[in-house]
Formats: structure tokens, sequence, C-alpha cells
């Protein structure tokens, strides 16, 4: 679980953002997508007055099930990815880890990830 988490602790500092079709639960069956930002586009999370854009260099699936996780999908095609807002949630583990992450709740761009990346949970 050590990138997952890793991935979740660098939200608090804006270097990735997860994107969820629900708040964040990762007690039940959930797909979750984080985002690394290219923090050399000097927009590493951040956008002054809410102008310019975020650019992502790695896109980083999860299928979240009860409290397992698995790796669904690694990529860099991420050049298309436009990311609307992004709220600050509360994210806590299991293991009682828990982060204020960075979070775009977008159900659309969570169907849009799935058939990107042919990804389906049952």
């Amino acid at each position: 679980m050590d990138e997952f988490i890793e991935l979740i602790k660098r939200s608090e500092m804006n270097l990735t953002l997860i994107i969820a079709s629900t708040e964040p639960n990762l007690d039940y069956n959930n797909i979750l997508y984080i985002l690394e930002i290219d923090a050399e586009s000097k927009a590493a999370g951040g956008r002054s007055a809410g102008f310019g854009s975020r650019r992502f260099k790695k896109i980083h699936g999860f299928h979240i099930k009860g409290k397992e996780w698995r790796k669904i999908v690694e990529s860099d095609d991420v050049d298309w990815i436009e990311v609307s807002y992004v709220l600050r949630l509360p994210i806590i583990l299991h293991n009682g880890f828990e982060a204020m992450a960075s979070c775009s709740i977008d159900p659309d761009l969570i169907d849009i990830l799935n058939k990107r990346f042919n990804i389906s949970i049952k």
C-alpha cells in the first residue's frame, strides 16, 4: 500500500490530484484515479486567482474493494485530461492514516477515464 499512500500524501502538498465519482470512501467498491501534477509547469497545485491550467504527467488508477486496493492502470497519456474544480477533502484509510487531499468529484470524468483505459469493476 506504500505507493497508494505516498500518492495520497503528495495530494496534501498539491502534487497529486484525486479524481473520484463520489466523496472518496476507501472502504467500499470504488475506482480512484490519481493524477500526478507536473511541478515543472509552474501550476503545481494552485493557479493564480483560478486562472491558468494544471499540467499532468502521469495517471494512476486504483480499484478499492473493502480494505484492499489494486492498481489497475498507470499511464502518461494525460495531455487530454481537464479538471474543472478541486476541493480539499479528508481521506481516511482503514489503517488510521488520514490526509486532507486535493480531490475532484466528477462522475463524468470517471466514466471517460474508465472508457479510455478500458476499466470496469464488478
